[in-house]
């Protein structure tokens, strides 16, 4: 069981977060790599779902910092070199409505499954 999306639209947050919870104990001592086969514990999962709902609330009442901000107007598609105050407030809520969507799929699929020992990042 699971979701895709191609790496291109993995958004930066996802990818740190990911990154930070990563315990290359259950990996064999590999560090994380969207390339191959990632595990992670439920509990590790679950706070990465934790983190980005956390940014996500941060999204929402626009603290983010500027050198974020630019990461999100390149994951928008949106290159302008001075974007508009509604061009960033559009960027926000599409990266707000994917990570909310990622999480809300991520903590259905381990509530479907919550004996499972872990859940997996593959790729590509």
């Amino acid at each position: 069981m699971g979701f895709s999306v191609s790496e291109d639209f993995v958004p930066g947050c996802l990818f740190e977060s990911w990154c930070n919870h990563y315990d290359s104990d259950c990996n064999n001592g590999e560090s994380f790599d969207c390339y191959g086969l990632s595990l992670f514990t439920l509990e590790q999962m679950s706070q990465v779902c934790e983190e980005i709902k956390d940014y996500i609330g941060k999204l929402k009442h626009a603290s983010i910092p500027l050198e974020e901000q630019s990461e999100i107007l390149r994951w928008s598609e949106n290159y302008s070199s001075s974007p508009t105050e509604a061009e960033i407030k559009e960027a926000n809520s599409l990266l707000v409505d994917f990570l909310e969507q990622y999480c809300e799929l991520t903590e259905g699929i381990m509530s479907l499954c919550p004996d499972c020992e872990y859940i997996s990042i593959m790729g590509p």
